[in-house]
């Protein structure tokens, strides 16, 4: 999210050091950008500021130093019990790697 942003053709995202991606317009406050493949780590993201369509350089980029981590995938495991009733409700333990401390994990 920000502000400001314009509806453009040229509207792209760039993650660290890697080539620009594209960018959708949702609103003055905010765009979508599909994040690419890079390794384990923490970049800056910034928004092209350009609307005339031209190639982008460095200079059409925000220099609002925003950041973006990068992590390992998740991977399970192991889950206990390997059986529940159909009705839900039943708590089950994951076992694997490469959980986040965090309290927006989920279960889906």
């Amino acid at each position: 999210t920000g502000r400001n942003f314009v509806s453009s053709s040229s509207l792209s995202c760039r993650f660290g050091t890697a080539p620009p991606v594209p960018a959708v317009y949702v609103s003055s406050t905010e765009i979508l950008c599909d994040a690419p493949l890079l390794p384990r780590g923490i970049v800056v993201v910034e928004v092209s500021i350009t609307d005339e369509g031209q190639p982008v350089s460095s200079e059409d980029f925000t220099m609002d130093y925003v950041q973006f981590t990068y992590t390992q995938p998740v991977e399970i495991l192991d889950v206990e019990p390997v059986l529940g009733d159909a009705r839900g409700g039943t708590d089950l333990l994951l076992m694997g790697r490469n959980f986040a401390d965090s309290d927006r994990l989920f279960c889906r």
